[in-house]
């Protein structure tokens, strides 16, 4: 007995939809409850319709100094983006068209498996006697390191779904392999760069350890800070949700913005002839 497809769609759209609202409700709870007070916050019954109040993103802003954590996530998730993507372009054109060992690519993407935390404390021995601590070089340095391998393997994938032969007709019209590489071969990935720089600025945007341990005072980013609202004394709930608002704030229009290009990236050479 076959099934109606219409009720197969149906069934389909149905747990999908109940999957979006598992996933979106914590989202969602959180920012309602930067908008929150403290009474409202501590009530025993969820308020779903109340007044809402700034008084935390005041408190976030004016008293805590979130606006240079802001910048400082910005200056740091921006820089690791472009070294990443720049670099890890280049070295994936180079697996892409030259012969290299086959296990040089995962040798390279297994770099990337290791937690973060077992790297943590060689870095800080390093980065101590080079003065790099609580600079933003130096957490710039360590987030690429992470970051890099990533960008390397997405980019190849990407890459070696363009035909060789292009690079080749490039080179016969008198074109150098630099030249043919960046007037020819990266408009054709602009959707792989795009959406692998999304990644990589979230990736950093998001990291945590390293900035913990690696930055101080003056170069604080936003998953530290926010982390400061839990005290041995309680936990600021307000505090922490409207910090948490504000750090997904760039993720979310970084997804809005550029969503035709995030998605033709993702599934550029998903389907093949």
């Amino acid at each position: 007995m076959q099934k109606n497809p219409l009720v197969k769609y149906v069934v389909v759209c149905g747990i999908l939809a109940i999957a979006c609202i598992l996933a979106m409700f914590p989202i969602y709870w959180m920012v309602l409850t930067s908008f929150k007070s403290t009474d409202q916050i501590a009530s025993s019954q969820p308020l779903f319709f109340f007044t809402p109040s700034f008084a935390n993103y005041r408190r976030v802003f004016l008293e805590q100094g979130f606006t240079t954590y802001f910048v400082n996530s910005l200056i740091v998730a921006g820089s690791v983006t472009v070294l990443s993507v720049s670099f890890g372009t280049l070295a994936a054109y180079s697996l892409s068209r030259f012969r290299f060992s086959e296990q040089l690519p995962f040798w390279i993407l297994s770099t990337r498996m290791a937690p973060p935390v077992l790297a943590i404390i060689p870095l800080f021995l390093l980065f101590k006697p080079l003065g790099l601590l609580n600079t933003y070089f130096g957490l710039i340095l360590a987030h690429t390191t992470f970051n890099l391998p990533f960008a390397v393997w997405v980019m190849r994938d990407f890459l070696k779904d363009i035909p060789i032969e292009i690079d080749r007709a490039a080179l016969v019209d008198g074109l150098t392999r630099l030249q043919a590489f960046r007037k020819v071969i990266l408009p054709l990935c602009w959707g792989g760069i795009i959406s692998t720089a999304v990644f990589c600025f979230l990736f950093s945007w998001n990291e945590f350890i390293f900035a913990l341990v690696l930055s101080g005072s003056n170069t604080k980013t936003l998953p530290v800070a926010a982390a400061g609202f839990i005290t041995p004394v309680g936990i600021d709930w307000g505090g922490a949700a409207a910090a948490g608002t504000v750090a997904i704030l760039p993720a979310a229009i970084l997804a809005i913005v550029l969503q035709k290009y995030l998605v033709r990236g993702l599934t550029m050479g998903a389907i093949r002839g």
